[in-house]
């Protein structure tokens, strides 16, 4: 369900929107397609500058961003390490640009990276963000171009995101997750790891919750066998 935003004048607060979803970037294409659509691939150079709260979660969108931008001929940059990120941005650089609020000011401020020609700035997921992120990411938005759209993705609508979305995705348009006619919402956690910290993830949360029964879906066949073998070792049958 979208709630639209009163109109306002220019293009760039038409395109401002604030996404309402839980932090799993499995669903990133909700927010991460309109975005990329906008892009231009045979243009080089950061075109969307896509912030994220930590090096982890910066892996897992800037991966959905690969496989959604792929098609696109777009290129994605996960900027988890400033000599690497400043090579590949001097090399050869990329269309999408995802990275924490300090590893992105770090390479600014190494003259590495270049914001004039950013069309669209996420930020996923804002109300993640630690604090000791605030003064970076202030420095990320007086950078990007003033008429560069914004998104906005968050748990839930705070008054501090409330009054961050006033300040810096003016008249943003709501997109609101859909609940099903009849069907009660219920929460919903989501623990956000590298790959090969799934098998431990997967043990902590069983542990932490002792669970009676339970239903572990792997996306990728590839995690089939770790999985089982941590709940076979864990005892349970299946």
């Amino acid at each position: 369900m979208e709630q639209d935003g009163t109109e306002t004048a220019g293009v760039t607060r038409g395109l401002n929107a604030a996404y309402v979803l839980p932090p799993d970037p499995t669903r990133a294409a909700s927010f991460l397609t309109p975005a990329l659509d906008r892009l231009d691939p045979a243009a080089a150079g950061p075109q969307l500058l896509l912030v994220t709260a930590d090096a982890a979660t910066a892996m897992a969108l800037a991966a959905a961003a690969d496989a959604i931008g792929a098609a696109r001929r777009l290129t994605v940059l996960a900027a988890t390490s400033a000599p690497r990120a400043s090579r590949i941005l001097r090399d050869s650089p990329p269309q999408i640009v995802v990275g924490a609020p300090d590893a992105l000011v770090g390479l600014l401020q190494r003259s590495a990276l270049k914001l004039t020609g950013v069309r669209q700035l996420v930020l996923a997921w804002l109300d993640d963000m630690p604090e000791a992120h605030t003064a970076a990411l202030e420095t990320l938005l007086a950078e990007v171009p003033k008429d560069a759209a914004r998104t906005v993705v968050t748990r839930a609508i705070s008054p501090a995101v409330e009054q961050f979305i006033d300040r810096h995705a003016r008249r943003a348009r709501r997109v609101l997750p859909t609940v099903a006619a009849g069907l009660a919402a219920m929460p919903i956690l989501f623990v956000v790891v590298h790959e090969a910290a799934k098998p431990v993830a997967l043990r902590r949360v069983i542990d932490e919750l002792d669970p009676a029964g339970a239903v572990v879906h792997v996306r990728d066949p590839k995690s089939d066998s770790p999985a089982q073998a941590v709940l076979g070792t864990m005892g349970y049958a299946f």
